[in-house]
């Protein structure tokens, strides 16, 4: 999604050679999303079990200490969360409707942010298609 950073994010799947990239140590996840005002969550379903991993608990100690959840929307199974520093959620949280296609690439769990997440649309990736591999010649 165009101006989001993935906060969690130390070097993306290109460069780590991985399918989601890889991630920062738990301490900096926590430093990088308490210097931010606005969290971008794409999540699993509810009902999900959660990962045990430090980062991923770090991530959700930080939101529920510190962020309020400001509006939540269902695309294809996932969830996506905008929270909040308390009385900073914005008037009109989302602007994407209810069948728009999923946000493209591999995105599993992270945080990201952006002064203006919820201003983006998300983009189009045909089914199957794995964004920024190129197709067989």
């Amino acid at each position: 999604m165009r101006g989001l950073r993935d906060l969690a994010l130390d070097r993306g799947p290109v460069a780590s050679h991985t399918l989601y990239g890889t991630e920062v140590p738990a301490e900096v996840i926590r430093a990088r999303m308490l210097a931010t005002p606005r969290i971008v969550a794409v999540r699993d379903p509810a009902g999900q079990p959660l990962d045990a991993t430090p980062g991923e608990a770090v991530k959700r100690r930080t939101l529920a200490a510190h962020f309020v959840e400001c509006g939540t929307r269902r695309v294809r199974g996932a969830r996506i969360t905008v929270f909040a520093r308390p009385g900073r959620c914005p008037g009109r949280v989302f602007r994407i409707r209810s069948g728009q296609p999923a946000a493209s690439g591999a995105v599993h769990r992270k945080a990201e942010e952006g002064v203006h997440a919820e201003h983006r649309r998300l983009t189009r990736t045909p089914r199957g298609a794995v964004p920024g591999v190129a197709g067989p010649a």
